[in-house]
């Protein structure tokens, strides 16, 4: 299984890689991003380490590897507007 920093990546190959490039064009170091349905964290780790302030979502806590970047465990089954009413959750 391919891997980043030893966390385990479970997308296709290069597509990692391809995401962080985009965001990098758009977005600058510095900025918010979240991940959702992040995994284990490798992705996230990998824009945090990319100088972003990353926050990552997935309902399954089991497999988290990025201790670095805050998570969190919200149902998007249900209206996203109703579990996270503010963005402030990103400070």
């Amino acid at each position: 299984m391919p891997s980043y920093k030893e966390i385990g990546i479970r997308a296709a190959a290069g597509l990692h890689e391809d995401c962080a490039h985009l965001i990098a064009q758009y977005v600058r170091p510095g900025n918010s991003v979240i991940e959702l349905a992040a995994g284990a964290g490798a992705f996230a780790a990998r824009l945090a380490d990319s100088g972003y302030k990353v926050m990552a979502n997935d309902l399954d806590d089991r497999n988290w590897a990025a201790p670095q970047v805050r998570k969190l465990a919200l149902d998007l089954d249900h209206d996203f507007s109703l579990i996270c009413p503010s963005w402030t959750l990103m400070q």
